[in-house]
């Protein structure tokens, strides 16, 4: 067995120890950090489990989820809510699962990717046809690949236009794409963080080479060049977070647009200031995670552009569901060892995996 703190970090949620009683309260409670569920006709009509197993690599989490049949859901107040502005890739190994779109229903089967995209909404049953398929069981067996937006668009400028395509089984490129996860998937446990590391960007290549050629991409151009010049928007926010002065006619003026312009490129994500807040309170979280005891809250406040450090804690707590403070102790508690939040042994095991997806650092 690998030493556990040469290898990168695992969670592992499950049911199983509870009471039968307390099962699906518990999953439901878990679940909430991400989707809305409700239980569909046969979800509780037999004994309900669900176990989650996951693991971080820097802007990108692997997990394998196996529980009952049941709806799953992010409308816009969920969206709003949880703001993440992460892409979900995702295949079911058993049981299937109905997508409800604006334009009618798309049935993914397994083996078949779906591509979600988090900040925007979602409507879909997990294994609605698992009775009839033969499955008998009603449950349902998948696996994840979450990525922070902000790494992926790097590749795939046009990222927002795949929310909700399914890159069928058995073509090429969905036989690449879907053998590369679950090899990463089955050798997470035993793999090293610096190798993990190294392997970020390329596996953002693939992605952007097997979903980032889905056919909803063509004849977008305008589309792309907007989501082109947001990058470069982001990039110079970035290179001056820490100017108060950093307002949308500076930003305008410096990368050759016009006031109208910006704000048309920057509408789709809330706006200008709002990018900017949320370019600020990215940066903040990184520093609170990969240097826990260097500088104060107050420090990174005002480092990051903040009036003062009420609006900061307040802005940030509103932008990942965890106050600076909380972000910071979970962090030192993980550094030593010792239980932080969500993290302490318990009938169900762990609850890391909620953190590690609110959180993802890009």
């Amino acid at each position: 067995m690998p030493d556990t703190a040469s290898v990168i970090d695992r969670s592992h949620f499950s049911t199983q120890a509870l009471d039968p009683k307390h099962k699906y309260d518990a999953w439901e409670d878990s679940i909430s950090a991400i989707f809305e569920v409700n239980p569909t006709e046969n979800t509780l009509a037999q004994s309900f489990e669900a176990d989650v197993e996951s693991y971080m690599i820097g802007p990108l989490m692997f997990a394998r989820c196996r529980t009952n049949g049941q709806a799953f859901a992010r409308d816009k107040k969920t969206v709003a809510r949880h703001n993440m502005d992460h892409i979900l890739i995702q295949f079911y190994m058993e049981g299937d699962n109905t997508l409800l779109t604006p334009n009618g229903i798309v049935r993914t089967s397994p083996g078949d990717i779906q591509i979600i995209d988090m900040a925007q909404e979602l409507n879909s049953i997990a294994n609605p046809n698992a009775a009839r398929s033969g499955a008998g069981r009603g449950v349902f067996d998948n696996m994840s690949l979450v990525i922070a937006r902000d790494r992926l668009e790097t590749f795939m400028p046009a990222l927002h236009t795949l929310h909700l395509h399914v890159l069928k089984a058995n073509t090429p490129l969905n036989l690449i794409l879907r053998n590369y996860i679950m090899t990463m998937y089955q050798n997470a446990s035993s793999l090293a963080p610096e190798d993990a590391g190294a392997l970020v960007d390329p596996t953002l290549e693939l992605l952007a080479v097997t979903v980032g050629k889905a056919p909803d991409t063509v004849d977008k151009v305008g589309s792309v060049l907007d989501q082109a010049a947001l990058m470069t928007v982001k990039q110079f926010i970035d290179k001056n977070i820490h100017l108060t002065t950093l307002d949308p006619d500076m930003i305008a003026r410096h990368i050759g647009v016009s006031r109208a312009s910006l704000f048309r490129i920057c509408r789709p994500i809330g706006g200008v200031m709002a990018l900017v807040r949320n370019r600020r309170l990215l940066v903040a979280r990184r520093l609170l995670n990969s240097s826990p005891t260097a500088r104060s809250v107050k420090s990174i406040a005002y480092s990051l552009g903040f009036s003062d450090q009420s609006s900061f804690a307040r802005a940030y707590k509103q932008q990942f569901g965890f106050s600076p403070t909380e972000t910071r102790e979970f962090y030192l508690a993980e550094a030593s060892g010792r239980p932080g939040l969500l993290n302490k042994t318990a009938a169900f095991g762990d609850r890391k995996y909620e953190f590690w997806i609110a959180n993802l650092v890009t």
